[in-house]
């Protein structure tokens, strides 16, 4: 099928506005749990003494770890280990031996300085550190090992809705507009429901023959004071495979 360039100018209305990071926020990354030999809960919760946490984002968190505003609930979880085939050459695991996975959050920090304190309670211990020790290309390690403290660059979500997304395209605008084409596949079972744990056999399956939704062309459009607005280019239920985003020389923005 040949593709067909789209002019999205004309949906603005229907647009849905967020925030992402700006040039100026800061970004951190803090790794729970690096010496732990069992499933430890390191949930917790996260302050700054000047500036402002815009948010907090779990980084390998999965299904029961959830982040609630400026606290969180996680813990340390062995690796999952591959199924063999042969089990005569597995050897015997002891509690305390499986290899683990940490944990952590990203903090995402806005109108701070180098001598902005951050604050971190854990059931494991509380500490802090301060913005200026953690250049970008340093660890900073808390807990005696247990936890590593990096900078990152600051981010934030160009989309929050339990669909799929994927296949970005960008381009920028001479008075500093980013658009971002990208697309989003809406699935039959949501993504939270796909993976959870089954502690007893369903009852029924139906609810796992729910059909998808299929691929939708979505343009987010970032001004230069981070205000991102989110505009739908195509209707749902196609199958798209990838985008690409132009602007041509009156300035309007193509995605195709």
């Amino acid at each position: 099928m040949k593709p067909k360039p789209l002019l999205f100018a004309a949906a603005l209305a229907t647009g849905i506005t967020s925030q992402l990071a700006l040039a100026e926020d800061i970004g951190v990354r803090i790794r729970l749990g690096i010496s732990d030999k069992t499933n430890t809960v390191w949930s917790g919760s996260a302050e700054v003494n000047s500036g402002k946490i815009e948010s907090i984002t779990g980084w390998r968190f999965e299904f029961s770890d959830v982040v609630n505003g400026l606290s969180w609930k996680a813990e340390t979880r062995s690796l999952t280990v591959r199924r063999s085939s042969n089990a005569k050459k597995r050897p015997n695991k002891k509690d305390g031996d499986e290899p683990m996975a940490d944990n952590g959050v990203i903090l995402h920090l806005s109108e701070v300085t180098g001598n902005s304190i951050v604050k971190v309670k854990t059931a494991k211990g509380d500490f802090e550190f301060a913005l200026n020790e953690i250049p970008y290309g340093k660890v900073v390690e808390k807990l005696e090992g247990a936890v590593d403290i990096e900078r990152t660059a600051a981010t934030g979500p160009l989309a929050t809705e339990s669909t799929d997304d994927d296949y970005p395209s960008l381009t920028v605008h001479s008075d500093g507009t980013i658009y971002t084409g990208f697309v989003s596949f809406t699935p039959g079972i949501d993504r939270n429901e796909r993976s959870k744990d089954w502690t007893e056999a369903p009852k029924e399956f139906g609810s796992l023959a729910k059909l998808p939704g299929g691929d939708r062309v979505w343009l987010a459009i970032t001004r230069p004071d981070g205000k991102t607005e989110k505009v739908p280019v195509t209707e749902g239920g196609g199958d798209v495979y990838k985008t690409a985003v132009s602007i041509d020389g009156d300035g309007r923005a193509w995605v195709v």
